[in-house]
């Protein structure tokens, strides 16, 4: 009987345009239409060194700030650490 090795496969840190629009519940067409809009409003923009990749985390931390999550977490009031949207 030979036993199967699991070999874990970490989740890919750098998403697609494709993948970055679905986290934002959008299409990859409004994204294209809106990128400049959300780079001015701090969305991480994508890496050239890994592919044009776009760091999820860095995605999610700055979901997190704009939905005021970081501002709950640090004290701050959700006025004082929103972006205002263009």
């Amino acid at each position: 009987m030979s036993t199967v090795k699991f070999k874990p496969v970490p989740e890919p840190r750098g998403w697609t345009q494709a993948q970055v629009a679905a986290r934002l519940g959008r299409s990859s067409s409004w994204l294209r239409k809106n990128k400049d809009a959300l780079y001015r409003n701090g969305m991480p923009r994508p890496d050239p060194l890994l592919g044009n990749a776009t760091d999820s985390k860095a995605l999610e931390a700055w979901m997190d700030h704009r939905s005021g999550l970081t501002a709950q977490l640090s004290g701050l009031s959700l006025d004082e650490r929103r972006i205002s949207p263009e």
